[in-house]
């Protein structure tokens, strides 16, 4: 397979360097540095020995020229020139009676230094961009996002819900990529891992509610794309970063520090990209809650009364190296590899109130100290070709990812009647949960225009998921250890999954049209106990989209877009195992878990100012939700992932970026939702509808002397999901920055809910139980951000398109 992908690679490249001759003929290319075509560069062909100018010619708008015609037994020299660049020359050359054509390959142009120290060109993003097809936070552009994590950006981002059980955009389920890469983890490791990459690693977010079939069909409602910082400058750029705050959760100050550093290289040549990145961050945090339980048994009423204190300390560090190997203007061949290795340390208490009346009748106190390592390590390859005489776009990679997470706690549970006396003795545990895997994914995709106006695409992509986790609760008991057999189990599981797609786009007068279609077929297989198979499944599934886009000329355009998408159930939720999380509470395996599908509709309105508007409606079918489960003898309750028949969502998304000053930018953006649940499943029927708005407002001020005020508000009305109805939430954020050194370095402070109003509160009513529950966290966190830029500040590359067709019509597609 590796020859044949070898052999593959250097045909592309043998066959992009080819041009067609013609009679006594001279052609080439012209391209700058970064290898990008150079269009209305003026070529000057001479005759020797005298430099007498005999043609004069132009580049076309792929940087291509041509001379024919041309004498025998005479020399001649080019004289390229374009404005910005330095002038070179190509030669000498002849013609005899055997040669026809002379092909002088790429001519590159390096750029002016003259130019380029008297001009500067600054280019200002809002933080929040609506374009078509999705919505782009970029991080840079806003002091509101320095000295946070991914996990507090995406907070703020728009038709986005975050929380430690998960992301949800839209009110459904989110798949994350890093770089356009699945990051393959289950929700829990996926927090962590945000939790861990500092703002200062993120360049870009792009939130896509409707992505086309090239896209993985994974995510109800769609993905979410992080993209990394890699500088393109050329020449040699560095860049440090370093952070330092904390955070109070109450009026009594008692702070949690967090701090951070980082630094990233870039060298860039004709030849060669080669960068490097590394960042460190900490943070402590606290969290406070409460669960209210009630249920009634045989006419009797039994409450618990849970309240909860955590410190958390978390330590993250990610890696990142790479380089790009530009084989010609046409070709460039990639490797990277990168990671994070993140610690966390908990500090667990709990005390646990039981009442059958007013009065309480007994105590359980609960306290644990817990460990938490994971890290991974990802290697990636690439090759990236453009064929310019048939105008064919192809993308080849592969990537392995290995994963691992250890989890050890210690946990002490002392047992209190209603007199404050020890009424048995204390019980030590040590719970320990490992996790191990690995990933190997392949892709190929390659667009070919047909004309101007036409082109299709295609693709394949394998991805090979292999999972080992175990779990062991034991019982520490006159210095012995015996394994608790109710909580301690060993899973392995098995996911392949193999996809195509095919995606025709074409575009008439006013109307763009994108018609793809997937097919993905999964087969897995999990063990428990190294020994019974307790899951296998293998299915095939076809997910359509179709985007229909009117659009006029400068005016408005319209979209309509359509998809199908899916849920797989991540690894551990379909493990056969009971996990240990106190005295009453447990969390459980599913392994009789469906997929989750959903079909997604879209209508957006885009006026030329970019302010967007956009209906949106989805319904899902066995919906994926976490439910709680209660027996009412034991009293014990079990958190479990489970299938419940529908969800419909209704939406409209308005996101208005206005310039009320020169000095002066709003951002105002409306979601306005209502979700409803139903499952028949239950014996009542059970059916939990709400509506759900959020609107948020995030102001720039552009003060003299390089300072600059952004504040951001939000406000949520009461929701549901799933089987919890939530109340409002609530909170301002402000920040200040200062930029000096020409724009090169900056100081920026931000306060994050300046008034401490972020609070969870929420509340359920399923079967046989009744529960109501608050979390609060240190929200209220300040933090002092310095980062500076050393290196040459030249012009970037300019990205050119995937394919043959404009930019202008990819854009309306939604492909950039």
């Amino acid at each position: 397979m590796v020859k044949y992908l070898v052999t593959f690679i250097f045909l592309s490249y043998f066959l992009s360097n080819q041009t067609f001759a013609q009679k006594n003929s001279v052609n080439g290319k012209v391209i700058d540095t970064f290898g990008n075509e150079i269009e209305g560069a003026t070529i000057y062909l001479l005759q020797l020995p005298d430099s007498v100018t005999v043609k004069l010619g132009v580049t076309n708008e792929k940087g291509n020229f041509i001379f024919s015609n041309l004498k025998v037994n005479v020399k001649y020299i080019l004289s390229v020139r374009s404005l910005g660049f330095e002038k070179t020359t190509k030669g000498p050359f002849s013609f005899s009676s055997a040669t026809t054509s002379v092909q002088t390959g790429n001519i590159f142009l390096l750029p002016s230094l003259q130019q380029l120290r008297e001009v500067q060109v600054e280019e200002r993003h809002m933080p929040i961009e609506s374009k078509p097809g999705k919505i782009v936070l970029n991080v840079a552009s806003s002091p509101l996002f320095s000295g946070s994590n991914a996990y507090e950006i995406l907070q703020k981002a728009p038709a986005t819900h975050v929380t430690e059980n998960g992301i949800s955009l839209n009110g459904k389920s989110v798949h994350v990529n890093i770089d356009g890469k699945s990051t393959y983890t289950s929700v829990s490791d996926l927090i962590n891992f945000l939790q861990g990459l500092p703002a200062s690693s993120v360049d870009a977010i792009d939130l896509v509610s409707n992505p086309s079939s090239n896209f993985d069909a994974l995510g109800a409602g769609g993905i979410i794309n992080i993209h990394l910082k890699k500088d393109q400058n050329v020449g040699t750029n560095f860049s440090v970063t370093a952070v330092g705050g904390f955070s109070n959760i109450n009026s009594s100050f008692d702070p949690n520090y967090r701090d951070g550093a980082g630094f990233s290289i870039n060298n860039r040549t004709k030849k060669l990209n080669v960068f490097a990145s590394y960042n460190y961050n900490y943070s402590g945090q606290y969290r406070t809650g409460g669960v209210d339980r009630k249920s009634i048994y045989n006419n009797s009423l039994t409450a618990i009364d849970l309240a909860v204190i955590n410190n958390v300390d978390r330590t993250g560090n990610t890696y990142r190296v790479g380089v790009d190997y530009y084989m010609n203007s046409k070709s460039t061949l990639g490797f990277n590899m990168g990671g994070f290795y993140n610690i966390f340390n908990f500090d667990k208490s709990n005390r646990s109130g039981f009442r059958s009346s007013t009065e309480i009748d007994s105590v359980i106190i609960g306290s644990g100290m817990q460990k938490r390592k994971l890290g991974n390590i990802n290697f990636d390859a690439n090759y990236h070709a453009v064929f310019d005489e048939i105008k064919g776009d192809l993308t080849i990679s592969a990537d392995y990812l290995k994963y691992k997470k250890t989890s050890n706690e210690n946990i002490i549970n002392q047992f209190i009647n209603g007199d404050g006396i020890s009424y048995r003795n204390n019980i030590d545990l040590i719970n320990s949960a490992p996790v191990n895997y690995n990933i190997k994914a392949a892709a190929v995709d390659y667009i070919q225009p047909l004309g101007k106006k036409t082109k299709i695409s295609g693709g394949l992509k394998t991805s090979l998921l292999n999972n080992r986790s175990s779990m062991a609760l034991i019982s520490v008991k006159s210095s012995s250890f015996v394994p608790n057999p109710d909580f301690t189990s060993s899973f392995r599981y098995r996911e392949d999954i193999y996809a195509g797609y095919a995606m025709l786009s074409h575009s008439l007068k006013m109307l763009d049209l994108q018609f793809g279609v997937r097919v993905e077929k999964t087969i897995s297989a999990g063990f428990y106990d190294n020994k019974d198979q307790v899951i296998d499944r293998n299915y095939t599934d076809f997910f359509p989209s179709l985007t229909a886009t009117y659009a006029s000329g400068e005016k408005a355009n319209l979209t309509f877009s359509y998809n199908r998408r899916i849920s797989r159930p991540d690894y551990e939720d379909l493990g056969v195992f009971i996990a240990y999380i106190d005295q009453y509470t447990y969390r459980a395996g599913n392994p009789y878990l469906n997929p989750e599908y959903t079909s997604n509709f879209d209508l957006s309105h885009f006026w030329p100012n970019k302010i967007s508007a956009s209906l949106k409606y989805s319904q899902g079918n066995d919906v994926l939700l976490n439910v709680l489960k209660q027996d009412d003898q034991s009293k014990t309750l079990t958190q479990i992932r489970s299938n419940i028949d529908k969800r419909y969502v209704y939406g409209l998304n308005v996101n208005m970026p206005l310039q009320l000053e020169q000095w002066w930018d709003l951002t105002l953006n409306f979601d306005g939702l209502y979700m409803k649940y139903i499952d028949h499943s239950t014996v009542d029927n059970y059916s939990n509808a709400s509506p759900d708005v959020t609107v948020t407002a995030l102001q720039n001020f552009r003060l003299k002397n390089n300072y600059s005020i952004d504040l951001f508000g939000s406000y949520e009305t009461a929701s549901v999901s799933g089987i919890f109805s939530f109340k409002p939430i609530y909170y301002l954020d402000i920040a200040f920055a200062k930029s000096f050194m020409n724009k090169n370095a900056s100081l920026k402070l931000k306060v994050d809910d300046i008034f401490n109003t972020r609070k969870y509160k929420y509340a359920s009513d399923y079967e046989n139980l009744a529960l109501s529950q608050f979390e609060k966290y240190d929200s209220r966190i300040a933090t002092l951000s310095f980062s500076m830029l050393i290196g040459k500040s030249t012009i970037k590359s300019v990205k050119k398109p995937a394919s043959g067709i404009d930019a202008d019509q990819q854009k309306r597609l939604g492909q950039q």
